[in-house]
Order: C-alpha cells, then sequence, then structure tokens
C-alpha cells in the first residue's frame, strides 16, 4: 500500500530555482452560447369573407384614381369638347377643300394658254365658220380686213347659203347677191346680212386666247377638261377643252359676263358648266373655237400681215 505523498494527482512541482513562487496553471475557456430569448407564438387569423352582396371592403388605387377623374371630367365637359373638335374638324376639311381649289386653280392656269402672248400681226385672215342660232347662222367662208372691217362672205357650195355672197368695201355699206343676181344693198331685216355683220363684230379682234379667255373668266371660271397637241413644227396647234362657270360668273361680276357675251362668244347662256374647246397655233394666234352650246363654231385658214380689199360693186 502506498502512502498518500506517492499519489500521482498530488504531486507537485519542483519549486524552481531561487525560491520563486509557484506557477499556477492558465484556466481553460469555457464556451458561451448566445442567450436566448423566449418569443410568443404568432397568432394566425384566417381571412374573414365579407357578406354576401357586399362590395369589397377598400377601393383600390386604379379604382380612386378612376372616381377622382369621373368627379373632375363630367359628361358635360367631354360633350364640349368633342363638339369643339368637330368644329375644328370641319374646318379643316374646308380649309383642305379650298386650298385644293386654289391648287387645281394655280395648275389650271399653268396649263391654259399663256395670258398676254405676244402674237404677230393679223391684218387680214380667212375664216370658215359654221353656227346657228343663239349664234349668227352662218355657214361659208369670211375673208376680212382688222382695221378698214372690209369683208366678203361667201356660202359653203354645199350648204343651205350655197350661192350667197355678201361684201362690205368699208364695214359699214353691205351689199347682198344671192344665185349669180345683181348686187343690192342690203335692206333693212336682211337676215344674212345682219349674221354676217354681227360675226364679223366678233372675229376681226379675236387674235389670241385672250379674247376668250378673258382676266373676269381666268379668275376662278375655267376648269381646264384637257389639252392635246395636233402636228408637228410650223403646222403643230394645241387645243384646250374647257368648262366654263358663266352662271357664277353672271352672279358675281354681271358687268364682266356681259362682256364676255358681247366681244367672245355670241348668244352665251349663264351655265354651271359650259364646254368650249378654243385652238392656237405654234405661234400663239387663236385658230379655232368650237362651244356646242350656242353652236357658235369656226376655224381660221389663213391670216397675213398684208391689207384685204373687198369687192365694191358700187365701182360697178
Amino acid at each position: 500500500m502506498q502512502d498518500r505523498d506517492d499519489d500521482p494527482s498530488e504531486r507537485r512541482l519542483p519549486d524552481p530555482p531561487g525560491g520563486s513562487e509557484p506557477v499556477e496553471p492558465a484556466p481553460t475557456a469555457t464556451p458561451q452560447l448566445p442567450p436566448f430569448e423566449s418569443h410568443e407564438p404568432v397568432r394566425v387569423v384566417p381571412p374573414v369573407a365579407p357578406p354576401s352582396g357586399a362590395g369589397p371592403p377598400y377601393r383600390t388605387d386604379r379604382d380612386r384614381d378612376r372616381s377622382v377623374r369621373k368627379l373632375a371630367n363630367p359628361w358635360y365637359r367631354r360633350l364640349a369638347r368633342g363638339l369643339v373638335g368637330m368644329v375644328f374638324i370641319a374646318a379643316a376639311c374646308v380649309a383642305v377643300f379650298f386650298g385644293a381649289q386654289l391648287v387645281q386653280d394655280l395648275l389650271d392656269r399653268d396649263t391654259l394658254p399663256a395670258e398676254g402672248a405676244d402674237v404677230p400681226t393679223i391684218r387680214s385672215t380667212t375664216i370658215e365658220i359654221r353656227s346657228t342660232t343663239p349664234a349668227p347662222v352662218l355657214d361659208g367662208t369670211i375673208t376680212l380686213d382688222t382695221v378698214t372691217r372690209s369683208y366678203e362672205f361667201v356660202g359653203r357650195g354645199t350648204g343651205a347659203q350655197a350661192g350667197t355672197q355678201v361684201v362690205s368695201p368699208d364695214g359699214s355699206t353691205v351689199y347682198v347677191r344671192r344665185d349669180g343676181a345683181a348686187w343690192l344693198v342690203a335692206p333693212a331685216g336682211d337676215q344674212l346680212a345682219a349674221s354676217v355683220q354681227r360675226a364679223v363684230d366678233y372675229l376681226v379682234d379675236d387674235d389670241s386666247a385672250d379674247d376668250i379667255l378673258t382676266p373676269a373668266l381666268r379668275d376662278g371660271y375655267v376648269e381646264l377638261v384637257e389639252r392635246v397637241e395636233i402636228g408637228e413644227g410650223d403646222d403643230a396647234v394645241v387645243r384646250y377643252e374647257m368648262r366654263l362657270d358663266t352662271a357664277a360668273l353672271e352672279e358675281n361680276s354681271p358687268i364682266d359676263f356681259v362682256a364676255f357675251e358681247e366681244q367672245a362668244i355670241p348668244g352665251v347662256g349663264s351655265i354651271r358648266g359650259l364646254t368650249v374647246t378654243i385652238t392656237v397655233d405654234a405661234d400663239d394666234v387663236l385658230v379655232g373655237v368650237d362651244d356646242d352650246a350656242t353652236n357658235w363654231t369656226w376655224q381660221r385658214t389663213s391670216y397675213s400681215d398684208q391689207a384685204f380689199v373687198a369687192l365694191d360693186p358700187s365701182l360697178g
């Protein structure tokens, strides 16, 4: 049996030299756990269904925004804005319509015969004429002098006025002959002499398109229907088929309408769509007019800067 001093657990380390105090061993660190906090368990409340027939317990943001907009924008304001918008749209449509009309008028002006064309001097000319009432009733050829107004008319050989002649050496005294008989001074009321005299009054100064397309007529009362070029070189002509609004011209400018009737086309009526065809040659000389409504049709066959002297029956 061993003594207590021999127990290993009771052994001591030998004293360090120099008689120092013995060194105690460092204590071992004990791990610490985080503190535990107790929590009350979360209570889950089941959703409560709304009573039958009741609406939602609250409004969404979208519903609230819609309600505010409805209050700030009532139906009568929306209606007023709609009416104002319709008025603006109608005004825009009217503006577009009149703008298109203006553009069309400008385009027609560009394609119609040039205004104020420089044409050659025409002293004498020969014109074939086929016209009936309300224009002068004529079927033949007129040769005239544009200065002295001397003229001669010969009826077409196969027409209703075959064998008739009308001459005026000075533009005032008129002589008539029928079927080769003697010349007679035209008696008052002679229809043939009156028709020739009336035709000469219209034809004597018709040298360019301006004599038909007057400035008043060009100002919105003429519409180009068709432009056709015929022939080549010096023989080329351009035919213009137009639609004239003489009814509007008469309504808006009666004086210009009367002047047009007295100087351009005899017997012209007040018509919304009067179809007139004119023809000009390479020198811009007016060489033809055709108006089916008034039956006024003529064609220039020649012109010259030389004078024309008609037969004077008084000289024998």
